[in-house]
């Protein structure tokens, strides 16, 4: 079996991160889903997919691998010499019809949170490190939703978007290939041979991220001795019992010409969309939790594909190039809140966001990684602790579709993942689709958070998001009549 697998490289001490919390079950995958669908009159939906996803595999030689020694302190990338296709891609047909603009699909949210409990552990060392689930609309192969389901250590949300990109542009030259009665040897055996391409380098081998005396110090300094977090809402411990826990997932998008307002709207108040969305959260979470809760930490995520070499990584790379910012948000005193958004709050977020950028790499959390030690040692020692953080956003903005897809058209999108179980007890992700539809997700562990709070959190959103685009709308119409 060893000989069967060609290794490649070893993981780079982020990849490790996530490689080690895939197999101690603290952390499952990543997955980013769109909708898809075809201008074309006929479509023969899985030869279809089946063509179009071996020409994105072989454009991509990191999903032919997967993490090999992923239980010790040194695994690395293994490649497939074959990759099943009948493994790694599944068809669900929908059993009832798609959400309508602005509600939630019921379908699609119970298949990503079923997701979100599945690791990558199944026929390990014969299956790569990702699969492509399909839910199909019963009697029309014109249209379907594709989830791109993927472990961390082989990329990051914005490599979801990269998928799907490709597959797109890979549909349509696909479809065109039908039309000519090309056919493909992938559609009879359902197999790909792996392309024999070198993986990208790690994020530490393509950027110094270098480290400051004083910061390295700082972190020492909490290391020895923790802060006491007084008044910091970090959700209930994490137990022994973490992985029989369950993820859990929902979600809800707002319409198109509503998130045209709120994406236009914090540029006048010198904040950004990620920044409203994070306030928004903080102030909804606040007005649910107890008074004793006085702080509220949010760790975001920034991508990092900026700063490396053009011709090595970019907007379509598949790989985990990411950083993370830290923001506390205070609970204000009665008399000071401001419905439904204070701006102040939002501009002071960007600045955090963009002061972390600014840095170019240094001085980031991600560079501590290389003095952890032995990381499984240090993920395990947390087991059991209070966690230091309250909840996690990650944007990854709005969908360009490929200049290359004439044939088939991305619509609503959708970002998720499996919560952290030992850093966070919440999670949001935020992706505005091919339709201008922004799709927020939520992720928990059963046992971190209350189900309850959850629905709560949810229904205060999206009613404060709706809310605020309407005042905008008054404002403007106040201004013109002026």
């Amino acid at each position: 079996m060893d000989d069967a697998h060609e290794r490649l490289r070893s993981l780079g001490y982020l990849e490790q991160y996530s490689s080690a919390r895939h197999s101690l079950g603290l952390y499952r995958n990543v997955a980013v889903s769109a909708s898809y669908s075809s201008s074309a009159p006929e479509v023969a939906l899985q030869r279809t997919i089946y063509s179009a996803l071996s020409e994105v595999i072989r454009r991509h030689p990191i999903l032919s691998v997967f993490v090999k020694d992923e239980n010790t302190s040194a695994p690395y990338f293994a490649r497939l010499p074959l990759i099943d296709l009948k493994k790694c891609v599944f068809f669900i047909p929908r059993k009832h019809h798609g959400a309508p603009n602005g509600a939630r699909d019921l379908a699609l949210d119970e298949l990503l949170e079923d997701q979100h409990c599945t690791d990558f552990k199944e026929e390990y060392g014969q299956r790569p490190f990702w699969r492509l689930m399909v839910l199909t609309e019963i009697g029309d192969p014109t249209r379907f939703i594709a989830s791109f389901v993927f472990h961390h250590a082989i990329g990051d949300g914005q490599s979801g978007v990269a998928f799907h990109r490709s597959f797109c542009s890979a549909l349509s030259k696909t479809s065109v290939a039908e039309s000519s009665s090309v056919e493909d040897s992938t559609v009879l055996t359902r197999s790909v041979v792996s392309p024999q391409d070198p993986l990208i380098p790690n994020i530490e081998a393509l950027h110094k991220l270098p480290l400051s005396l004083p910061f390295i110090l700082k972190a020492l300094w909490y290391s020895w001795y923790p802060p006491s977090n007084t008044g910091l809402w970090t959700g209930l411990p994490t137990t022994e019992k973490y992985s029989s826990k369950r993820a859990r997932y929902r979600s809800f998008s707002i319409p198109s010409e509503t998130t045209r307002r709120l994406v236009s709207m914090p540029r006048s108040h010198n904040s950004t969309l990620t920044a409203l969305v994070e306030v928004l959260l903080a102030n909804v979470l606040f007005a649910q939790l107890p008074n004793e809760y006085s702080t509220l930490r949010c760790n975001g995520t920034i991508s990092l594909r900026q700063l490396l070499p053009s011709d090595i990584v970019n907007a379509d790379s598949i790989g985990t190039w990411l950083s993370t910012y830290t923001h506390d948000h205070f609970r204000p005193d009665q008399n000071d809140i401001k419905h439904p958004i204070d701006w102040e709050q939002a501009s002071q977020v960007r600045a955090t966001i963009v002061a972390e950028v600014a840095k170019k790499g240094s001085d980031s959390q991600i560079s501590l990684l290389r003095y952890a030690g032995d990381i499984r040692t240090f993920l395990l020692n947390r087991i059991g602790k209070q966690r230091d953080t309250s909840f996690e956003i990650s944007n990854l903005g709005a969908f360009k579709p490929p200049h290359d897809s004439s044939r088939w058209h991305i619509g609503r999108m959708v970002f998720s993942q499996s919560n952290n179980v030992i850093a966070v007890p919440l999670t949001a992700c935020m992706i505005t689709g091919g339709d201008n539809c922004l799709t927020i997700g939520f992720s928990w562990t059963d046992g971190a958070v209350e189900e309850e709070l959850i629905d709560k959190v949810m229904l205060d959103m999206e009613r404060d998001l709706k809310k605020l685009a309407a005042e905008g709308d008054a404002m403007v119409a106040d201004e013109q009549a002026c």
